[in-house]
């Protein structure tokens, strides 16, 4: 069934999906509608789980509003943050999804969110009707496999202080938003830790600017 916003210009109704979805392709005006037309919105409150281990993926989704963490859970009840995903952004489990497998790890709402979904059957019925689709799933990918040889290049050759460095540059506007405890999971240290990286940080740059 078709959402009653569908019904209006996708580009002003879903004006922030089509721009992201423009960063990677350029859909035509009835490929825009014939998206839209698809579209479920989804709220989740804070602290509300959009997956947890064992679910089956079934949907993808673009966050509108809010911010969400991905993460695993080891049998000593240890987090290690993997992602953030926030405005702008899409979202998904991709490894299960590709694998055909449930869900190994959680995904968490860390703020009120906005999502509008697709379904997995819909998602894959796009790539038969124009070749925008074939292009967009391809940017996209390659995109992730970009992040993620960065990421894993970071842990392998950076200091914990270039780490929390390389945090910030790539995660703009979004410190502010998170717990120390998230973000110190995130680089790959302990809270502690990081709040000594931040107090060197902070007295550095006081200095820089006393001169």
């Amino acid at each position: 069934m078709a959402t009653s916003a569908a019904t209006s210009d996708p580009q002003v109704q879903f004006q922030d999906l089509i721009e992201a979805i423009g960063r990677f392709a350029e859909l035509p005006q009835s490929e825009q509608r014939y998206l839209c037309q698809r579209l479920r919105p989804r709220k989740i409150a804070a602290g509300a789980f959009y997956l947890r281990p064992g679910d089956s993926p079934h949907e993808v989704a673009f966050v509108r509003r809010g911010l969400f963490r991905q993460y695993y859970l080891s049998s000593a009840g240890a987090e290690f943050n993997k992602t953030f995903s926030w405005e702008g952004h899409f979202m998904a489990a991709y490894g299960p999804i590709i694998r055909g497998e449930a869900c190994n790890f959680l995904i968490q709402a860390l703020e009120d969110s906005e999502l509008l979904t697709l379904s997995l059957g819909e998602y894959a019925a796009l790539f038969s009707r124009h070749s925008c689709w074939e292009r967009l799933g391809r940017r996209v990918a390659e995109t992730l496999y970009s992040k993620k040889e960065k990421r894993e290049m970071d842990f392998l050759l950076l200091s914990p202080r270039e780490r929390y460095e390389a945090f910030q540059a790539d995660h703009p506007g979004l410190e502010g938003r998170l717990h120390q405890f998230h973000i110190a999971s995130y680089i790959g240290v302990t809270p502690v830790a990081l709040s000594r990286i931040r107090g060197r940080s902070k007295s550095e740059q006081k200095k820089a600017r006393s001169r």
